[in-house]
């Protein structure tokens, strides 16, 4: 405001100065064009000065609402799959122990088509939410939508008792039965501190999804013959990411 005023009071000055040295006119008027010029000044730039600081102070506050808007997904509030990749390299790098964990819901489609997709999207809230606060007290933790019913979480540990910790936490976040009975997401997870990237540590951590979904179906099809048959024939069987690589970290598998 102060810079505002000031230069209002030359430029105010400097112009009257100009102007009544080309125009005749009397020392009087000379005195009290001056005086013109510098008490207008004073009292219009002051308010003009605020006004353009409010503007400046929304525009802030806009730019501020729009990055928010463009890197959160508007249906659970977490980070989309954009910002949390962006996010996450700050995570990975620094050769910190870590923490990246895939989840997804089980059969998600079948819950759009028995429940309505009102009932997916509040399963898909509740997971990210539950995500969130098997999170909760750790600063550097993560929770991001990549994509459909599919959700990455990246944190820093301090040790492997940690790791295993915050994974049994996210096993937990992963129960859906209160939304939709007998509704669940898979969890795998992997930890280490010599993870190249942020996408290394994502293909190994759905390295170990797709070997906990392998071992479910594994143990419904020993167990219930026909059950797994039905579930086998209501979805497609997890298939490995084309292009995954083995990543030394080992997946923690309860």
């Amino acid at each position: 405001m102060f810079i505002v005023t000031a230069a209002s009071v030359w430029l105010s000055l400097v112009i009257t100065s100009v102007s009544m040295t080309v125009t005749p006119s009397t020392t009087e008027m000379y005195v009290v064009g001056l005086a013109i010029a510098l008490v207008v000044p004073l009292m219009v730039a002051p308010l003009a000065a605020s006004s353009i600081a409010r503007l400046f102070l929304a525009l802030d506050v806009a730019h501020r609402d729009l990055r928010r808007v463009a890197s959160r997904d508007p249906l659970t509030e977490v980070s989309n799959r954009r910002a949390f990749v962006e996010e996450a390299g700050d995570v990975v790098a620094g050769g910190r122990h870590i923490v990246v964990a895939m989840i997804d819901v089980d059969d998600f489609k079948a819950v759009n088509d028995r429940f309505g997709h009102h009932a997916g999207d509040h399963v898909l809230r509740t997971l990210a939410m539950q995500l969130c606060e098997a999170l909760a007290g750790n600063d550097t933790g993560l929770v991001g939508r990549l994509g459909g019913d599919e959700f990455a979480v990246a944190a820093v540990v301090s040790d492997e008792a940690s790791a295993a910790a915050l994974h049994a936490r996210l096993l937990q976040a992963a129960r859906l039965d209160s939304i939709v009975p007998g509704s669940r997401a898979s969890v795998g997870s992997v930890h280490g501190t010599d993870f190249a990237t942020v996408e290394d540590a994502l293909i190994a951590a759905d390295h170990a999804l797709y070997e906990r979904k392998r071992s479910r179906a594994t143990v419904a099809a020993d167990t219930d013959p026909e059950r797994a048959e039905l579930q086998a024939s209501s979805r497609h069987a997890p298939q490995r990411p084309s292009g995954a690589r083995d990543i030394a970290p080992v997946p923690m598998v309860p």
